[in-house]
């Protein structure tokens, strides 16, 4: 009985991948995938409901909406934002996001997104106080070697074998 209460009061840790409309088929589904493999608890997290059109036309169903995510933020390792600075923009007006990503840099998520200049834009700067890491990956950049990296990191850091 005690190793079973053991196991309930751990906590799960979860990496969130956003997408929406226009976000990147590619990126979500390698770390997605890469994340999963290395024992890390994943959830697709739907930004207009739990399916949506990436910006090559595939279609994908998500795991939760983000009202729902947001309920588990305080317990998110790792945000992969799988868009771009334009897209960020158009969604960086939702008070949900915000506060999901305040409650995830709380617990020091690392968030992996697309070119440094990401870092520099507003809905981001907000969380320079809570001193997040970040995992950069760019077009041409070895996209499957970057998220095994995470993927390693974030293993190691929740113990997963």
């Amino acid at each position: 009985m005690a190793a079973s209460k053991l196991h309930s009061s751990r906590t799960t840790q979860y990496a969130f991948i956003f997408w929406g409309d226009k976000f990147e088929e590619e990126v979500t589904t390698i770390f997605a995938t890469e994340l999963r493999r290395a024992g890390v608890c994943v959830k697709l997290v739907g930004l207009a409901g739990l399916k949506a059109t990436g910006v090559h036309g595939l279609v994908i169903s998500c795991d939760l909406t983000l009202s729902d995510a947001l309920q588990l933020a305080h317990q998110a390792i790792c945000v992969v934002l799988p868009c771009s600075l334009t897209t960020i923009k158009r969604i960086e007006n939702d008070p949900r996001i915000r506060e999901f990503f305040k409650q995830a840099g709380g617990n020091q998520a690392q968030f992996v997104i697309q070119y440094t200049e990401v870092m520099d834009h507003l809905l981001l700067q907000s969380l320079s106080v809570l001193a997040p890491s970040f995992a950069v990956y760019t077009e041409g950049h070895d996209l499957i070697q970057c998220a095994c990296e995470v993927a390693s990191g974030l293993a190691t850091r929740i113990g997963s074998p």
